[in-house]
């Protein structure tokens, strides 16, 4: 049903404005934090006490950028 209304342009809240590819908003520390947060949490679960270290923390700093990054991305007006 919506596939015809949407095909005449009259519902245009249901469609999302296309984004080339290269704006896609980067990931890789995203990534790379979720990595050091899953081994703290493996090591805390073999019984040691997990100890996040400069790394952990510099990666979650860049993630954080790069999340505020893309949803300002997202958020700017075409």
């Amino acid at each position: 049903m919506f596939e015809a209304i949407r095909g005449c342009h009259l519902l245009p809240c249901f469609q999302r404005p296309c984004r080339p590819a290269d704006m896609k908003p980067p990931t890789d520390y995203i990534r790379h934090a979720a990595r050091l947060a899953r081994k703290l949490q493996m090591d805390g679960a073999m019984g040691g006490t997990p100890q996040p270290d400069a790394e952990f923390y510099k990666a979650l700093s860049k993630a954080f950028d790069e999340i505020a990054a893309g949803l300002e991305l997202v958020g700017k007006p075409d």
